[in-house]
């Protein structure tokens, strides 16, 4: 992700929202479908709507920002930590530590949300984070890869050689 000392910033950004779109498809498998019946009665029991609309929204809108943070942080650490996939998976680590350990920690410690919520929480994103951030760092390297190459306009094909006909 650098280049003579300095980030290809687009390339971050793309890895970053393409690790945001991988986390929110775990979100909506998560809490749409596998958590949906706990949420709806935590939501109750606090007196609160079910999650919907510009909450949903914004909850997405966050998790691209978890993504971009997370293919920034991979981007900032690779020189000191080494190989790629060791700076994916520290970086991935350490955004959920930030994230969800902390982040969505003090909703348990207050016992605002259950102990099954937090944990399967917990738990899931752990692992949505370090695929999250597998892909991008994937999507990162393609294009790397591709932008290695020198782009030339594309050539005629050679000339056949011609058989003398005489």
């Amino acid at each position: 992700m650098r280049q003579k000392g300095k980030f290809k910033l687009a390339r971050v950004v793309v890895a970053g929202l393409v690790a945001g779109a991988v986390m929110n498809i775990g979100e909506f498998l998560l809490n749409g479908f596998l958590m949906v019946q706990e949420w709806d009665q935590t939501m109750r029991s606090l007196n609160r709507p079910p999650v919907a609309g510009i909450a949903i929204a914004t909850l997405g809108a966050m998790t691209f920002a978890l993504g971009l943070l997370t293919m920034g942080l991979r981007a900032m650490i690779a020189p000191a930590v080494g190989t790629a996939g060791r700076s994916t998976v520290v970086a991935a680590s350490m955004a959920w530590a930030l994230a969800y350990g902390l982040g969505f920690g003090w909703s348990f410690a207050l016992g605002v949300f259950p102990a099954r919520i937090y944990l399967a929480t917990l738990a899931w994103g752990l692992v949505e984070l370090q695929v999250a951030a597998a892909v991008g760092a994937a999507c990162e390297r393609s294009m790397a890869i591709r932008g290695n190459r020198s782009i030339e306009a594309p050539h005629s094909p050679p000339p056949l050689h011609a058989v003398d006909s005489e």
